[in-house]
């Protein structure tokens, strides 16, 4: 009896690390200027999940969600794996791979494990992110006024911590705009509600300081999936708001053409896009488009005099590196996520299904690696699919505990 106590005692230390570790994760990612720092609490998730692999609610989320898992972990594999038919392929290299496998799984693990055991800590997470997200607004606001935080090419701001890229801090910030804005959809709380609001207006702020254009292309997806999955009027009423929003879309857009706002915008053009993608394209191995360079090969892609890091879109990416065989992968991953959403539809839905469709939208234009240490893929992607895995394990769960009739 001693004993089944004191194990009990350690499962709840465990618990509030791995509690304590999640929600330092938004802070880190947001706010702190060490990569070190906004790496080291995805590894006490790492470590927390492992300790708690024979706990009851480990084995709930195996049991309630293992399909699903299964399409993580199939895709995650076969990324990892494919650095062994990279040029020069290495042991260390596919080992690498395998811990960033390693540590997105057990993030994914993570909110599950936490909401079982913490019925509230999804709102919580989401509403660290955003106090952490306007808080680095704020700040690099600040230095970019006071000390030049800009890009010596086309002045736009550049923030703190793990979201320095002008592009990476747009599409993160976006991230937390897309949750509070689901969030505040469902939101009874007229108090919260007003904060949330002033939040989000200073997120709008920060994104416009980015100049990047990408997201807003996102949010405005995200707004008509969360018409669409949010109401509970007819479709036809639905159609209706969305029609209504179209026209306050061109209004403002008429609206910021008329100041003259829209040159600012337009003169990067396509940001070269195009010319990097035809570029990648040009490169696509002929004799293994199927399975692509493999993860650990140089993505740099050259055009004219100028060097680019990546291709610049998750998708072409993602063939670039795994083929065709990855790209058909992750979008069966998607698919999955899609048909776990819709059939265990409920208030959760207007949580993640915005944001995955947010992520994939911007991803077009941006992105390379799914695999890798904490980023903004992991809030584009991998935290959508958390959301997703942990709102089938609750819904399944829920059916199961409501009594049968007879």
């Amino acid at each position: 009896m001693g004993l089944i106590i004191f194990l009990s005692n350690v499962r709840s230390v465990i618990f509030h690390v791995l509690l304590v570790s999640v929600l330092l994760l938004p802070i880190t990612y947001f706010l702190a200027k060490s990569s070190v720092v906004v790496y080291f609490p995805s590894y006490l998730i790492g470590l927390s999940v492992l300790a708690l692999l024979t706990t009851k609610e480990f084995s709930q989320v195996v049991r309630q969600s293992k399909t699903t898992l299964l399409y993580v972990v199939c895709f995650l594999i076969y990324m990892a794996l494919s650095a062994l038919w990279s040029a020069n392929p290495s042991l260390k290299s596919l080992g690498l791979y395998l811990a960033y496998i390693l540590l997105i799984i057990t993030f994914v693990f993570s909110f599950s494990l936490l909401e079982l055991r913490f019925p509230r800590f999804v709102e919580l997470f989401l509403l660290l992110l955003l106090v952490s997200a306007s808080i680095s607004i704020c700040y690099s606001i600040h230095l970019f006024q006071t000390l030049g935080y800009e890009t010596p090419e086309d002045d736009r701001m550049y923030s703190m911590g793990g979201v320095s890229n002008p592009v990476i801090s747009a599409l993160s910030y976006g991230t937390v705009f897309v949750l509070s804005l689901s969030f505040l959809s469902q939101c009874k709380d007229r108090i919260l509600g007003i904060l949330i609001v002033l939040m989000m207006s200073i997120i709008l702020i920060g994104i416009i300081y980015t100049q990047t254009r990408s997201v807003w292309v996102g949010i405005i997806a995200a707004f008509f999936t969360l018409i669409f999955v949010s109401s509970k009027s007819t479709f036809k009423h639905k159609l209706f708001q969305c029609g209504l929003a179209i026209l306050v879309l061109l209004a403002i857009l008429t609206i910021i053409w008329m100041l003259g706002y829209h040159e600012s915008l337009l003169e990067r053009s396509t940001s070269f896009r195009p010319e990097i993608w035809q570029e990648v394209t040009r490169r696509l191995p002929q004799d293994n488009l199927l399975f692509g360079y493999g993860i650990a090969a140089n993505p740099e892609v050259h055009y004219q005099h100028l060097v680019f890091d990546h291709p610049h879109s998750i998708y072409l990416s993602t063939v670039f590196y795994g083929g065709l065989v990855g790209l058909a992968l992750f979008f069966a991953l998607l698919g999955r996520l899609a048909f776990v959403l819709v059939r265990n539809s409920n208030a959760d839905l207007v949580l993640v299904m915005p944001l995955l469709v947010y992520g994939l939208v911007c991803l077009i234009v941006d992105g390379d690696k799914l695999v890798r240490k904490v980023n903004f893929i992991w809030l584009l992607v991998w935290l959508p699919v958390a959301l997703a895995i942990s709102q089938e394990v609750k819904s399944k769960l829920s059916t199961q505990s409501k009594p049968q009739p007879g």
